[in-house]
């Protein structure tokens, strides 16, 4: 995402231009890293004709740029002013801003509105934000105060200051432009029961796969109960879907798997879906192994999706809920699956689901101390 920079050079370099580039260079790395961006979603500070080859057309590369911006930042602060008269008798002294950065702000407005655009003035010029064109002034402008001949410990402080208010700014700004590209992101996810949001359509009482722990085919069943489940869905892959083979051979960090609160044994194999990985709790009437935790990711959208049955529990007659344990086994999973994305070209634009069913009437442990 470009952070789009607005420059005058009618102040020194010192004080202005240089100044603040380098402070916004600052924060915009600082919320790259608050925000958690991967490399090839981090803000990037842009400017004019920076990295345009050859001889570029300046005015049309710079609306360009400014159009596909996530945020404008312009210094405004006045250069000048202009006395306003009328018949030749003074009327009133405008202050002026630099008129190409004006331009630039006025196509910013146009293109990307208000809420991406961050204005600052050098209060040391001796104007002030009341002092800006109406459509401004009643906006928010980050000030600071540094004059051309300030010390280096006031300077030291003004750029401190400035970094804190521009990393603030920035990361509201940036969070809306990841909301608006998030709302434009189409995710293909496997359909869920109509029913039930926590177990996919197309399960039917039973589940087949192969290559477990001990070889051969193992059959399971999910009975329908009270559970947690958790979704999480890329919204594609720069090439394609991985292999589903390679989860037989994943580091242990990328490993997601349920829940290990009821039973004491687990499997794993290819199934036809995907691959999935369960903690067993023990057998029905026909022999098969009953499964209330398990990890499925399928290999149709890359997607994952577990189901915890521990999360809720019965209790001296009443039903709890297991806040402290599900948000342990959810965390660890999220971990692990976004490991697995990263390291197999998920594309950075993921969706998260969470959600209990048949928590109705259950009741939230007055302390998460409680050994459920």
């Amino acid at each position: 995402m470009k952070v789009f920079w607005s420059w005058q050079n009618d102040y020194s370099p010192k004080s202005n231009r240089h100044f603040i580039r380098d402070a916004l260079k600052q924060a915009v790395d600082s919320v790259s890293e608050e925000l958690g961006l991967e490399d090839a979603d981090r803000a990037e500070l842009d400017h004019d004709t920076k990295n345009e080859a050859g001889m570029a057309d300046i005015v049309a590369t710079i609306f360009r740029k400014i159009s596909e911006a996530a945020v404008f930042v312009a210094d405004v602060t006045p250069i000048g002013v202009s006395n306003s008269s009328c018949d030749g008798e003074d009327k009133s002294v405008k202050p002026l801003p630099n008129p190409n950065v004006m331009i630039e702000l006025g196509w910013a407005l146009s293109a990307t509105g208000y809420e991406r655009l961050i204005p600052i003035l050098n209060l040391a010029s001796g104007f002030k934000p009341d002092d800006l064109p109406f459509d401004i002034r009643h906006r928010r402008v980050l000030t600071y105060t540094l004059a051309n001949d300030a010390s280096a410990k006031d300077r030291t402080s003004a750029k401190r200051d400035l970094i804190k208010a521009l990393t603030a700014a920035l990361k509201s700004n940036l969070g809306v432009a990841l909301e608006e590209i998030s709302k434009d992101t189409e995710f293909k996810k496997v359909a869920a029961a109509k029913e039930n949001p926590s177990i996919w359509s197309s399960y039917q009482g039973n589940l087949v796969f192969q290559g477990g722990a001990f070889g051969g085919e193992e059959e399971i069943e999910i009975p329908d109960q009270p559970r947690a489940y958790l979704r999480y869905i890329p919204s594609g892959w720069k090439n394609v879907v991985p292999a589903v083979a390679v989860h037989h051979s994943l580091p242990k960090d990328q490993e997601a798997w349920p829940a290990t609160d009821a039973g004491a044994s687990g499997s794993f194999g290819i199934c036809e879906e995907g691959f999935v990985r369960v903690w067993y709790a023990g057998q029905n009437a026909d022999g098969k192994h009953l499964v209330h935790n398990l990890s499925m990711w399928f290999d149709e959208t890359g997607e994952f999706w577990t189901l915890h049955g521990g999360a809720l529990t019965p209790h001296n007659g009443e039903l709890f809920v297991r806040i402290g344990p599900t948000l342990k086994y959810w965390r660890s999973q999220i971990r692990a699956m976004g490991k697995f994305f990263d390291a197999h070209g998920a594309e950075n634009f993921r969706e998260l689901e969470l959600g209990i069913i048949g928590m109705k009437g259950a009741l939230l442990p007055r302390t998460q101390t409680h050994n459920f």
